[in-house]
């Protein structure tokens, strides 16, 4: 996440592939590799996971709603469909 707000988009992007291979050896939270597609501005590779996210109740994404850091992708219809998922709207 660090990289990619820091402009080091490659970097980023290598770290959401480790984080997907992670994720197909063990469980991973989705919202893991969903953070870095955010601050990439990634909103179609964020969104499936933090959905995904919802669905498997990952602890990690309690915050979702108050977290500024998501600021960059609420005006998406999809955050709608998020919320619902999540019983928060």
């Amino acid at each position: 996440m660090i990289d990619a707000q820091a402009g080091r988009r490659q970097e980023a992007l290598r770290a959401a592939r480790e984080i997907a291979e992670r994720a197909k050896r063990g469980y991973l939270p989705p919202s893991l590799e969903a953070v870095i597609w955010t601050a990439l501005g990634e909103k179609d590779q964020a969104f499936p996971l933090l959905l995904k996210g919802c669905a498997l109740r990952d602890g990690s994404m309690l915050n979702v709603k108050a977290d500024a850091f998501y600021d960059g992708i609420r005006s998406d219809p999809r955050w709608r469909e998020l919320m619902r998922c999540m019983n928060l709207e």
